[in-house]
């Protein structure tokens, strides 16, 4: 446990000590209490931070509707997080992480001054290998070809606030273990400089892989993933709350006219709940809440969608599947294979839902359907 700012827990016990200091007699009935009462409040706090409570009011309530509905607002509790811990942020993609990564960063304390907290972003994925350093550390003027100018990175610009790592499970081998360095030591040093820098961020960062396994597999080091999991938080796919599906789609309604300055129409909000009740009902929805954005946007204007027709997927239960899968008497081949076309069929052969729910290639999935003697158009 490494806190850099903690101070409306700690404050009372460093009182309750100041006020004990020099004394030969021990602490007083008084102090003793509120030592006691502040490492009660300080572990309380800890122990809970996977706790169930109401979603903070510092959420914009728009933008978090829109993504979650109703379900998620008892299982996320930012106050708890204790504005130190570092978080991160599991989920599919196109499940709302930027959302709930926005929302931890504007409950951050801040700056002592209590001015606003920088809300900055690095999206690992998007950023080329040989510029991730310098963007996130800073580098000195003439550090290397095109430094024309010191640039303080996004680590130190967000001293006293909350940096949101996108994706970070795409962050090089190479910036890896600089990353860990700067979040063991709260020290920065910009590239081509001798410069030690104290900094006091809290990470964030979120990812659509699965970390834990890259971690076991060496392909994450294990201790950078286990210092940004301070807390975790996982978002669970819109097939997972099919709940929510209603209120977000309402939600989506009323923000699309509000976007436009026109007064939102309940009738529309009808008419599409009726919709998503006819036509989608049984909608795997691989897409997540992005899908349900896009579709009800293409619902909007007339535009047929694209996976209208597509099958819902088939049962799980064991009466669906294949004799020799059910038996557990397949080849692991033979299961991948069925579970590439029941996957594509669920799809509707769409290319790029399969390829992202695979976690395959397109070429891969041709290779493996092609050495079984299957025809299919991929």
């Amino acid at each position: 446990w490494a806190f850099t700012r903690t101070e409306r827990f700690i404050r009372p016990v460093e009182d309750a000590i100041d006020s004990a200091h020099g004394r030969e007699i021990g602490i007083s009935p008084v102090d003793l209490r509120r030592l006691l009462s502040a490492v009660d409040r300080f572990y309380d706090a800890i122990f809970k931070l996977g706790g169930v409570s109401e979603a903070t009011d510092s959420i914009r309530a728009d933008a978090w509707n829109a993504c979650f509905g109703r379900s998620l607002d008892t299982t996320l509790d930012f106050e708890r997080t204790i504005n130190d811990l570092n978080v991160l942020i599991l989920g599919e993609p196109g499940t709302g992480k930027e959302i709930v990564a926005r929302a931890i960063q504007e409950g951050h304390l801040g700056p002592p001054d209590g001015s606003t907290p920088p809300c900055l972003a690095l999206n690992g994925a998007a950023i080329p290998e040989h510029l991730a350093e310098s963007e996130l550390f800073g580098h000195k003027k003439g550090a290397f070809t095109g430094a024309t100018d010191d640039a303080k990175g996004l680590v130190r610009e967000s001293d006293h606030g909350a940096l949101f790592i996108d994706e970070v499970a795409d962050i090089s081998e190479a910036v890896q273990p600089k990353l860990l360095r700067v979040m063991e030591t709260n020290r920065v040093s910009p590239v081509g400089s001798n410069r030690v820098i104290e900094v006091d961020v809290r990470y964030v960062s979120a990812t659509s892989k699965p970390i834990r396994e890259m971690a076991k597999e060496a392909r994450f080091r294990v201790d950078l993933y286990d210092r940004l999991r301070g807390t975790q938080i996982r978002i669970p796919p819109l097939r997972e709350r099919r709940e929510d599906i209603e209120p977000i789609a309402r939600s989506i309604v009323r923000r699309r006219f509000e976007a436009r300055g026109v007064r939102p129409d309940p009738h529309a909000e009808e008419e599409v709940v009726g919709w998503l009740r006819t036509e989608r009902a049984s909608y795997h929805w691989p897409g997540n809440v992005r899908e349900l954005h896009n579709e009800i946007g293409k619902w909007e204007i007339g535009l047929p969608s694209i996976e209208q027709s597509a099958p819902p997927p088939p049962s799980d239960s064991e009466g669906s599947l294949p004799p020799q899968i059910a038996r557990c008497t397949a080849t692991v081949e033979d299961v991948t294979l069925w579970y590439i076309e029941r996957v594509l069929d669920s799809v509707g052969e769409n290319r790029t839902h399969a390829e992202r729910i695979l976690g395959m290639s397109r070429s891969t999935i041709r290779r493996r359907l092609k050495a079984a003697g299957r025809k299919r158009l991929v």
